[in-house]
């Protein structure tokens, strides 16, 4: 499943699920940098996009727990789920 794909599917679940679930994404997707680390350079790493998923993965983790965008970027994703919560009335920031 990509990226988009695993945002869409945890978009339906309360706030404490989607943080849970992004926590776990990003603990996969840095396991899985780690593996590929050891037998990539640093540049075929980084231009796999794996290590940009992972940022963005929390990026929005912390848009999910503080309610301020990381680096002042607002991602669409991470405005698509606080959409949701804000439809089920659990958004609990002013933002």
């Amino acid at each position: 499943m990509d990226f988009e794909g695993f945002i869409h599917s945890i978009a339906d679940l309360d706030r404490e699920g989607m943080i849970r679930a992004l926590d776990r994404k990003v603990g996969q997707l840095q396991r899985a940098g780690d593996a590929r680390r050891g037998k990539l350079t640093r540049r075929q790493f980084m231009n796999q996009g794996g290590f940009a998923e992972a940022e963005r993965a929390r990026d929005i983790l912390f848009f999910l727990r503080h309610g301020i965008h990381a680096n002042n970027q607002r991602d669409p994703f991470g405005d698509l789920l606080m959409d949701r919560l804000r439809a089920k009335g659990q958004w609990p920031f002013s933002t």
